[in-house]
């Protein structure tokens, strides 16, 4: 009966804590450091060991003591055992050293994996746009306004075909034009339903979403003759429940391509660009103001670290930046603690990415760039990137359900620019069956 006890007690102990342990070298007890570690049935999930051979690996998962951890490192053998071992080894894991690398054993060979990530479409977009606000609300994906310009390349000697030729030779123009429609997804029902005569034409603006209330702020919008552009100085507050439409006409924080995110009904908006040029550079701010939707207050913020073009998401309560523009890509990972009201850096992109778009769940934050998707794990800090099938740009991500949905964008082709209107799912269980970039 006491050794039931005891495996017990163990047992509740794994299912309620983070597993943590050091890596050490067998034939000299020395730590290995860049050590990765993960668990067999989780493979997203991964961590690697600090310095000292620690790893901390995080997981929501039900786990058992029959499960399997495993331990990979380049010259190393790569080791498998059940949790149970590694706790009754005092979780302390060696490993010994290979003579041949090219002997290693890779686990993700041998399951056959997929070289990108395969969408499949669902309902179309009524209306293509990229540059648009969105928002998820309940199990509805709400896109307001959005950039409809189209820019075709006159340049017909360049393509290579009769095909090409002909599919191009009528449409060789260039278009701008903004929308003024709220289009909103069904995500149970794959339909579509359109909101129009009611809203500006905008695009480069956000939404968030505060007690079934949309606030549509920020962006731009063209003049008649679509030779001038003016930074919005209004907010449209559209409520889901009744239809109404009201006007703010108090707005600090004129931007476009800037943050806005919603918490405990106040929207947090940081940095964007606030003029371009007549040479077409962009003027870029480090402001940040947050507005307290129960009194109609704004306040400033702190600064942020530099004056950029930036997206952001709420995670818990900090607000996560990634990437943005300030003259060039940036790929800086930062966090604003709203909290403490400090700035900290987080990590640092594979590369710069100049307009991403954001989702997270789980401790995952999932960053779409063009045909590339990101994973970050915001507590082990580890990122991996995963290719897609698809070929847009500026396009916006959500996860519902345990579903990533790519929508809206745009595709270039043959040096041109057409909005998209195709709408994408991807289960994301997908990401275990995918090889991550550079593998």
């Amino acid at each position: 009966m006491r050794l039931i006890f005891i495996l017990l007690f163990i047992s509740t102990s794994i299912f309620s804590q983070n597993l943590k342990g050091v890596v050490y070298n067998a034939s000299n007890n020395k730590p290995i450091q860049n050590v990765n570690v993960y668990l067999k049935n989780d493979l997203i999930k991964a961590t690697v060991t600090s310095k000292k051979g620690v790893f901390k690996l995080f997981t929501e998962k039900n786990i058992s003591l029959s499960d399997t951890i495993c331990f990979s490192h380049v010259g190393y053998q790569t080791e498998s055992i059940p949790l149970f071992t590694l706790i009754k080894s005092g979780h302390r894991m060696y490993l010994n050293e290979v003579v041949h690398e090219l002997e290693e054993v890779v686990i993700e060979r041998k399951r056959n994996l997929q070289s990108e990530l395969k969408f499949s479409k669902v309902s179309k977009l009524p209306k293509g746009v990229y540059n648009f606000g969105s928002v998820l609300v309940g199990s509805k994906i709400y896109i307001s306004g959005g950039d409809e310009s189209i820019f075709v390349n006159t340049g017909l000697q360049n393509y290579q075909t009769i095909t090409e030729v002909a599919r191009y030779a009528s449409k060789a123009y260039s278009w701008e034009g903004y929308q003024d429609v709220l289009q909103i997804y069904d995500i149970e029902n794959n339909t579509w339903e359109l909101i129009d005569d009611k809203f500006r034409k905008k695009a480069y603006h956000e939404a968030v979403d505060i007690n079934d209330k949309l606030y549509l702020l920020g962006g731009k919008s063209l003049s008649t003759s679509k030779k001038l552009e003016y930074l919005e100085n209004t907010i449209e507050v559209y409520n889901l429940k009744t239809g109404e439409l009201q006007i703010d006409y108090t707005n600090p924080h004129q931007a476009v391509n800037f943050s806005a995110v919603a918490h405990h009904q106040k929207i947090y908006v940081m940095g964007g660009s606030v003029h371009r040029k007549n040479n077409g550079k962009k003027i870029f701010t480090d402001q940040g103001h947050v507005l307290d939707t129960k009194t109609g207050y704004w306040y400033e913020l702190p600064k942020m670290r530099q004056p950029k073009e930036t997206t952001g998401i709420l995670i818990g309560n900090k607000i996560y930046v990634v990437g943005g523009f300030n003259g060039q890509p940036l790929k800086e990972i930062e966090s604003y603690n709203i909290a403490t009201e400090q700035w900290e850096s987080e990590a640092d992109l594979l590369y710069g990415i100049e307009n991403p778009s954001l989702a997270y769940v789980d401790n995952l934050l999932y960053i779409l760039d063009d045909d590339s998707i990101f994973i970050y794990n915001i507590k082990s800090k580890v990122m991996s990137e995963y290719r897609t099938n698809l070929n847009l740009r500026d396009a916006s991500i959500t996860i519902y359900e345990d579903t990533l949905y790519v929508y809206g964008g745009y595709e270039k082709e043959f040096g041109d620019k057409w909005f998209s209107n195709s709408v994408y799912k991807l289960p994301l269980v997908e990401f275990m069956d995918t090889k991550m970039a550079g593998k």
